[in-house]
């Protein structure tokens, strides 16, 4: 619009903080602990920086999810089995381990791909929550 100031959206944020409201949002982060500052603030008609003071306030953190594989009971003694092998091609030939080539993978399948930087919970301390896949009971195709 040929301005640099800030334009206004017709937005009305309520930043009054009082402890009923600082209840309320503490509230919803217990009830859902993976929701986002945007969401509540959306819900409750106040800007996000107000909910993101409130979580500091009273030391909350979002912590983001850890993203492990899901292993079930019969794959132990496969993982076993192939550790095993690795390690007598290794005794071996000690430059066996030099000769394994990784190469960058793209993994594809039916159900989407997992962003760990845009998922987290919020809380007091680490609670180290996981999102676990079952890599060995779904579709996917590495390229």
């Amino acid at each position: 619009m040929g301005s640099l100031h800030p334009q206004h959206t017709g937005a009305v944020w309520h930043n009054v903080r009082t402890p009923a409201f600082d209840e309320e949002v503490l509230q919803r982060v217990a009830n859902e602990p993976s929701t986002s500052t945007c969401a509540i603030a959306s819900t409750m008609g106040t800007s996000q920086s107000t909910i993101s003071r409130v979580m500091l306030d009273y030391s909350l953190h979002a912590y983001h999810l850890q993203n492990t594989q899901a292993l079930g009971p019969d794959d132990f003694a496969p993982r076993v089995q192939y550790v095993q092998w690795l390690l007598q091609w290794s005794i071996a030939n000690p430059a066996f381990n030099a000769s394994i080539s990784f190469s960058d993978e793209a993994c594809f399948t039916r159900d989407g791909y997992f962003n760990s930087r845009n998922s987290h919970i919020w809380a007091a301390e680490n609670p180290h929550a996981r999102f676990i896949h079952g890599y060995q009971v779904k579709f996917s195709i590495n390229i």
